[in-house]
Order: C-alpha cells, then sequence, then structure tokens
C-alpha cells in the first residue's frame, strides 16, 4: 500500500515510468516500533498517575502530543530514505549487419515459384504480402543477392529502411572476416548504401563478427540487430554458440534470408592424393563433388595435369548427394605437377566458380635404394631379390650372411661383403629389408643403428620374417620395439618353425581393403576376391596379438570359429619412420600360376609408399616437409622436420635461421627471415609457424644446407563458393535461440513493428534522504511548543 501511495506521489517521465520504495538507514522498523509502544506505555501511565487534576480530555490530549513527539524522534533515527526508479523514455539502435562475403554476388537460377514470387517482391513488382502461390510477373528474372538488397532498398511500396528509422535509430555494419562499421545512416541514406558497398570479402566469419558488434556496443541502448546474409559462414566461431550470447543480453536476432534453399549446382569440392608421385606410375586421386537441384543427370569428370587432360570419367549427379570419385595419372615428366579435378559448368548453375578443385604433386625419378639383408638363400629371398633387380626405380643392396663371400666381387653385383658400418653408409638407403637372419649376425651395434635410423632419421624397415630366426630371436634386442606386433614367449623352437599339413588362407582386413598398399583393383569387391583366390600359405609366425599403434592389413583365415584371426601383414609408425611386418615366409606363392602380376605390384606399391615420405624432405640431411603443397592465403604454415648434421647426427642448436621467400603472381621476389626452433625433448626435430598472408609462391631454405629447399604455394580462398544455397536452417536455429526471426520476403514487412514492440527505456535511480529534511525539526519543535503551551495554560509543571 505505502509503494503505491509512494509510486503515485512520485512524478513519472512522459512516455516513461516511476517506482518508489521507501527505505531506511539506521535503527530498523521493528525496533522503533518496540520502543514506540514502550514509550507510548510509560507515557500514559505516567500522565495518568502525575495527572489526577486534569480532565480526561486534557490527559488523552498531552498524551498524544508526548507519544507523537516520541514517534516522530524515533522515525529520526530510523533514517527514512526513498528510492526511486525512473524509467526514462530513450531512441534505442537497430544494430544492422550485411554480409559483404563474395557469396552475395551469385546469380540464383530462380526456378522455383516461391523463389520467382520472392525476388518480385523485393523488387517492388509485387505487394509485399503477396501469397507465395501467386502467379509471378512475366518479366521476371534472376537478379543476383546484391541485386536483390538493392531492390529491397529502393522499394517504396515497402519503405523498409525509412519505416526502420522511425523506431529505431539505424547503425550498419559490413562483415566478412570481421565486421566493420559504416556509420549510423538516415533511411534514405541506407537506400544508397548497397550501390556503394564492395562484396568482395572472400570468407565469411558470421559469429565472429555478430561477437564483434556484441562486444563494441555492450551496454548501449540496442533495440535488436537486423542481419542481412545468405547464411554463409566457413570460419570462426559457430554463429549459434554467439546467438546464445545475444540471448544473455536480451538482443533478439532478426535475420533476412537472401537467395534460394535449393540452388541448382555442381561444387567440386576438393581432390586429394599423394603429395608425391614417381616418374610413369600411376597415381591415384579422389575427387569429392557435391550437386544439388539436378537429378540423374550426367557429367564428365576431368582430372588435369598442368592443364592436360589425363583422366575422365562420366558421373551421375543425384538430387543434393555428395560422392567421392576415383582418377588417375602417370606422370610422363619429374617436377611439379598442378592436378585439377573439374566438370564444365552447366548452363542453369547458379555459381560457374566452384566447378574444379586442385592440388599439387612432386613427380619424383630418383631411384629408390634398398638394402636388403638375408640370412641364407631360401625361396622368398630368392624371387625377391631377382623382382627387386628388374625394377629400375630401386637400386638394391644385398647383404647375405650364409652366402658365398666371393659374389660380392663379381662385377656390378648387388651384393655387399658386409653390413654398413657407418651412419652415413646406413643413410643412404631409404628402405631396408630384413629377412630370416640370425639377430647374432647383425649384432647389437648394427641393430642399434637400424633403429636410429627408422626412429630418428626416418627410414622404412620390412620385417620378412621366416622360422628360424625372424622375428622370435629378436625377442629382448633394440630392434623388438620396432616390430608391429608383440612376441609370443612361451613358444619353443619346435613351435617356432612348425608348418601346417595344408595351405592356410589368407584375408584381408578392413584396414587392407581401404589401404593402397595391397590394392590390385580399384573395384574393392574385385580386390577382395583376388586376395582370396591367391595361394595360402603353410607358416606363419604365431605371434601374440598386433601392438595397439599398428594397423593390420592381412590376417590368417582360420577354419576353426573359435580360433583368432593372426596378424600377417602389419604396419606402425616409429619415431619418424615406418616399420611394415609379413609374417610368413612364402610370399613367393603370390607367383603360382599367374607370375609376377601381383607379386611385383603388391612389392613395389609397399617399396614406393615407404620411400616417398623420405623423398619428399628436402634433403638427406634437411628432412623438412610441409604438410600439404597448396595452402589458403592467410592459413598458418608449419614447417617441421629432421635436420641432420656432416656425420648425419641430429643437429643439436637451439634454432636455426632460414630464409623464406614469397614470390607474388606477377611480382619480384620477397625475402625474410624465418628460425627454425628445436623441440625441447627431440634433438635434430625443428619447426617454424608463419601465416602466410598473401597468395603466391612460397620457398624456404636453412643457412646449413642452402640447396634444400621447401616449396608450397598459397592460393586465394573458395571457400564462399563452396556452398552456394542459403542456410535457413542455420539462421532459424539463430533466431529461436535469441528469441528473433527468420524472415524472408513475404514477411520482411513486419519487421519495424517486431522492432517496435520492444521496451524502448532507459532506468535511472535516485535516493532522496528524508531524515536530512529541515521539516522534521519543524514538526518536532511544533509538538514539543504545543505540549509546553497546554501545560502553561492548564498550569503544570
Amino acid at each position: 500500500m505505502i509503494r503505491v501511495l509512494l509510486s503515485r506521489l512520485v512524478h513519472a517521465p512522459a512516455g516513461g515510468s516511476a517506482e518508489a520504495v521507501l527505505s531506511y538507514e539506521g535503527l530498523s522498523w521493528g525496533w522503533a516500533f518496540l520502543f514506540f509502544l514502550l514509550a507510548a506505555a510509560a507515557i500514559w501511565w505516567l500522565y495518568r498517575w502525575a495527572g489526577q487534576g486534569l480532565s480526561r480530555r486534557q490527559r488523552l490530549l498531552l498524551t498524544s502530543l508526548r507519544a507523537l513527539l516520541a514517534l516522530f524522534f524515533l522515525l529520526l533515527l530510523v533514517r527514512p530514505v526513498l528510492l526511486l526508479t525512473l524509467n526514462d523514455p530513450v531512441r534505442e539502435r537497430l544494430l544492422v549487419l550485411i554480409d559483404s562475403s563474395q557469396s552475395m554476388q551469385i546469380k540464383d537460377h530462380r526456378s522455383a515459384v516461391e523463389d520467382k514470387i520472392r525476388a518480385a517482391i523485393a523488387a517492388g513488382q509485387l505487394p509485399p504480402a503477396t501469397d507465395l502461390k501467386a502467379t509471378p510477373p512475366a518479366n521476371s528474372h534472376d537478379p543476383s543477392r546484391v541485386e536483390v538488397l538493392q531492390a529491397l532498398a529502393a522499394n517504396q511500396q515497402m519503405r523498409l529502411w525509412p519505416r526502420l528509422e522511425e523506431k529505431a535509430d539505424l547503425s550498419f555494419y559490413g562483415f566478412g572476416r570481421e565486421a566493420r562499421p559504416l556509420g549510423a545512416m538516415s533511411g534514405d541514406d541506407a537506400a544508397g548504401l548497397f550501390h556503394k558497398l564492395n562484396f568482395t570479402d572472400d570468407v565469411t566469419a558470421l559469429g565472429d563478427s555478430l561477437r564483434q558488434v556484441l562486444e563494441e556496443n555492450r551496454g548501449q541502448p540496442i533495440a535488436g540487430i537486423l542481419i542481412l546474409t545468405d547464411g554463409a559462414n566457413n570460419t570462426g566461431t559457430p554463429p549459434e554458440e554467439i546467438a546464445e550470447v545475444a540471448k544473455d543480453a536480451g538482443l533478439p536476432l532478426f535475420l533476412y534470408g537472401v537467395g534460394i534453399t535449393g540452388p541448382q549446382d555442381i561444387v567440386v569440392r576438393e581432390v586429394t592424393g599423394p603429395r608425391g608421385a614417381f616418374l610413369k606410375e600411376r597415381a591415384e586421386f579422389s575427387v569429392r563433388v557435391r550437386a544439388s537441384g539436378f537429378n540423374s543427370r550426367t557429367v564428365k569428370l576431368q582430372l588435369k595435369a598442368n592443364g592436360k587432360k589425363v583422366d575422365e570419367r562420366e558421373i551421375k549427379l543425384d538430387g543434393a548427394s555428395e560422392a567421392e570419385y576415383q582418377l588417375g595419372y602417370v606422370p610422363e615428366e619429374k617436377g611439379e605437377a598442378k592436378i585439377e579435378a573439374v566438370i564444365d559448368p552447366l548452363e542453369e548453375e547458379s555459381s560457374p566458380d566452384n566447378n574444379s578443385a586442385s592440388t599439387k604433386v612432386r613427380v619424383l625419378d630418383n631411384q629408390i635404394k634398398v638394402l636388403y639383408i638375408e640370412g641364407e638363400p631360401r625361396w622368398d629371398y630368392r624371387y625377391l631379390l631377382s623382382t627387386l633387380e628388374r625394377d629400375r626405380r630401386l637400386a638394391v643392396k644385398c647383404v647375405l650372411f650364409d652366402g658365398d663371400p666371393e659374389l660380392a666381387n663379381e662385377s656390378n653385383s648387388p651384393f655387399l661383403k658386409e653390413f654398413p658400418k657407418t651412419r652415413a653408409d646406413l643413410v643412404e638407403n631409404e628402405i631396408i629389408v630384413l629377412g630370416d637372419a640370425d639377430p647374432k649376425d647383425l649384432g647389437p651395434e648394427h641393430m642399434k643403428l637400424i633403429n636410429e635410423w627408422v626412429g630418428e632419421l626416418g627410414g622404412g624397415l620390412i620385417f620378412l620374417t621366416g622360422p628360424k630366426h625372424n622375428p622370435f630371436e629378436y625377442a629382448g634386442t633394440p630392434l623388438e620395439p620396432l616390430l608391429p606386433v608383440e612376441l609370443n614367449r612361451s613358444l619353443t623352437s619346435e613351435g617356432m618353425a612348425e608348418r601346417s599339413r595344408r595351405p592356410l588362407r589368407l584375408k584381408l582386413s578392413p584396414n587392407g581393403e581401404l589401404s593402397p598398399l595391397l590394392r590390385l583393383s580399384e573395384n574393392t569387391l574385385e580386390n577382395r576376391e583376388i586376395w582370396n583366390s591367391l595361394p595360402g600359405v603353410r607358416w606363419f609366425a604365431r605371434v601374440a596379438r598386433a601392438r595397439p599403434t599398428a594397423q593390420v592389413y592381412l590376417t590368417t583365415a582360420p577354419d576353426d570359429p573359435g580360433e583368432q584371426p593372426a596378424p600377417v601383414i602389419a604396419q606402425q609408425q616409429y619415431g619418424q619412420g615406418s616399420v611394415m611386418y609379413f609374417g610368413f615366409d612364402e610370399t613367393y606363392r603370390w607367383r603360382s600360376q599367374i607370375g609376377e602380376k601381383y607379386y611385383a605390384r603388391i612389392w613395389n606399391q609397399i617399396i614406393q609408399n615407404f620411400s616417398l615420405e623420405r623423398q619428399l624432405g628436402a634433403s638427406p640431411k634437411t628432412q623438412l616437409k610441409v604438410a600439404r603443397p597448396e595452402y589458403l592465403a592467410g592459413e598458418k604454415v608449419v614447417i617441421s622436420g629432421k635436420l641432420l648434421g656432416d656425420d648425419f647426427v641430429p643437429l643439436n642448436e637451439p634454432s636455426v635461421p632460414g630464409t623464406l621467400t614469397f614470390t607474388p603472381p606477377n611480382g619480384k621476389d620477397e625475402t625474410s627471415e624465418l628460425r627454425l626452433l628445436q623441440s625441447p625433448d627431440a634433438p635434430g626435430e625443428y619447426s617454424v609457424e608463419f601465416t602466410a598472408k598473401s597468395a603466391g609462391q612460397y620457398r624456404f631454405s636453412t643457412i646449413i644446407d642452402p640447396k634444400a629447399v621447401i616449396k608450397f604455394e598459397a592460393i586465394p580462398p573458395r571457400l564462399e563458393m563452396s556452398a552456394t544455397a542459403m542456410d535457413a536452417s542455420l539462421l532459424q536455429t539463430m533466431a529461436d535461440i535469441s528469441g528473433g526471426k527468420l524472415l524472408r520476403e513475404e514477411n520482411l514487412n513486419t519487421l519495424p513493428e517486431l522492432i517496435a514492440s520492444r521496451s524502448a527505456t532507459i532506468p535511472a535511480f535516485k535516493k532522496i534522504e528524508l531524515f536530512y529534511s529541515g521539516w522534521w525539526m519543524v514538526v518536532l519543535m511544533v509538538l514539543a511548543c504545543a505540549e509546553w503551551l497546554f501545560r502553561r495554560l492548564w498550569q503544570l509543571k
């Protein structure tokens, strides 16, 4: 009741409201009331005891005056204050964010009736509330998204921007990678803004831009946020997270979706493949294609190398699906090749600028140096050595411990008299094939050297096992940690050499079916059938299991359902290098009745794969690489790898200076210094990170090995054309989270009313300290003097 009376007494500002609350800063109201009751009782008793000669009316008057005096004195001790809340009316701002990215230049092919109606509403050809099932104008055309905004700004039927200005001040921002303030302007000026704004940003960070605008306007009177966009968001914070921030700030998001949700478009999303390929050897590339708006349409997907078509296949487009296709390239000359996947644009496509994707591949023609270590000339050794020697790409050397020593003296002999003694001699090789050799013949020092060569220098090791020594006798040696399998230490020598009476079938694992190492056909089913048709084996190493870090490609296929398949081909990374395990000694059986058709292919694929990573290094001493041959301009690039000294020992310097050379398109070289930093716990491991700010060619080399050059390219981002459909789902989610609304042309006319329905006041707080008022003294003096006057008149003391 008191609060209502006070609110009515306080004058509210025009267009606003006022609230008043009575409070205190001294003695509490409860204690004051208790003291008043005690004081009133004492006063009543005193006047009753001492005022025997007074009439009842006189005693009542004097008691009342004295009680009122005590009451107002106690109120003064309570120290009352009046707390006022004045809600002053204020004109708020409407923040307008305009998507200025390249995707806004897309010219949508509007085949659906509702999309034609929307374009006509924006252009003022139809009234704002036209039903989407109406007949579109005969002269309708396909405007770009920018042209839709321009037409909407000039639409005199809707008068969107002048009507919004009547409700709130307009403050504009353009956004792409970040938000840029365009300033406050009137509704009439806003109409010309869309002709002046450049829609050229190469990425859209909708979430980050919205967060930036929210932070810049924190604490300001904001009516809401209007975002004009096609919903493309290809970098930065998810917009849904920032919509939650807007909700917490009490700011609804009104999103005007520009464009159409089902454009007819073909997007070649990406082409991926090996970073390196060998001369005259087929390299496989995967191409991801996404299509929308085309049903059962057949087009040609082409693969080009340096602009020349090298492969082609027909693909069928199906609705809004995404599919992956395989194409191949057989390099005819070494060097770098630009690989491009292309689909010729169709006439009705929304954007012809996203019909290609590219990557780069380095074509190698270096001989792969292979060191084959074997104990005695068993069958696998004879066929494998013969196959490797016939391959022109391989330079093979062999150490045969139980062979004729005179073999090394023959002209052009592949045989070595002894195992390489120095790190420099061993580092020359890309791959070591370790056959069924006795670890005593190798010796601890050589095994330790192989361990370091794989782990520190990135070598490739293949365990080609046998029933005598490999792998079981390598338990406890420096080579055991390299094995992709865990050894069964309970086996006896007889169990190690035990052979089956009939051949055991082998089968591909799920990883093996996907691996290019064991691919004998591009067709998955055909590849599986080929492997199932290959002869089985009578001996395999009965190891305990594969290591958790290993990938198993081939296993036994036991006839007994209760018997677990055993790994027979597995691979794992060990430090910088890679290790492969063949758990049987009869790979020569793959030649049975069909010759080297599959036998040579399997070994060639494995050896090429093992050597590729090492050959992609800048040099044997500078094993630096980048993750990809191409980056987007503005992306971070990491150059990392091993640096070795003159004796091929890992370098141990805190940092190594290098030179980065940037060549812009049609420009001059620009050089800068980059310093490689050593990893704290990895001697010889160095890396440097930087941002490739501009598109162009980049080259990096160290001062200690300037001829070893790492090359890569930064290209302009194509993210804006990778998705041409308006993302209505994202915009609706943002609106729902923030308490706003998704608007299209058919209901955009209601936006000014949505803005006007929000409160437009700012609270102002005021405290009035009633106990400092001079009226308290006046009241106290009046009460005290009145009592004294009556007492004098009635001749009382």
